[in-house]
């Protein structure tokens, strides 16, 4: 993947998520990518995303977020990984199934598509929910978080996997 910039992180809930988790984090893990990545994950899952996390306030505008595009680039195998597996599952895209295998395998794909725009949408949905595991105890806050990723992972995550309740017809049960 040709990573040209740095992802900047956009919304309140960047701000939260990496003051409260960076600590779990050494420094030369890159906690801001570790978080991302955790985050872009989650969303993924979901199939879910978002333009910016949480809102837009000066505080994000006076101390913007990012990922650096050095850090992107040593771990430009696992984001390929992340953008193949969301460009063929994804309801979020309208490919065809060509264009879907084309765009994640072809690295002279002509399609235009921002890749990392994909992915950071993802993310920004993705680290709302990892918000929701936040405990006032550090230690419960990763617990909350390794069940919840352990639950996700072994399909115990009903909020994923359920069927709404509108796709569901009684009649087609008789």
């Amino acid at each position: 993947m040709e990573i040209k910039s740095d992802v900047n992180l956009k919304g309140d809930e960047w701000l939260k998520a990496l003051k409260l988790l960076a600590p779990f984090f050494t420094q030369s893990s890159q906690p801001n990518y570790s978080i991302y990545a955790i985050s872009m994950s989650i969303g993924i899952m979901y199939d879910k995303q978002s333009d910016v996390a949480g809102e837009e306030t000066d505080e994000c505008k006076e101390n913007p977020k990012s990922v650096p595009r050095t850090v992107l680039y040593q771990h430009n195998f696992d984001l390929d990984f992340l953008f193949q597996s969301a460009i063929l599952t994804s309801a979020q895209v309208t490919f065809t199934e060509d264009e879907r295998m084309n765009l994640a395998f072809n690295e002279a794909c002509d399609i235009p598509f921002d890749r990392m725009s994909f992915l950071t949408k993802f993310a920004n949905f993705g680290v709302g929910k990892l918000l929701e595991q936040i405990a006032d105890d550090p230690v419960e806050t990763m617990q909350n978080i390794k069940k919840f990723l352990a639950a996700t992972v072994e399909g115990y995550n009903y909020e994923i996997d359920s069927i709404p309740e509108d796709d569901f017809d009684l009649e087609d049960i008789e």
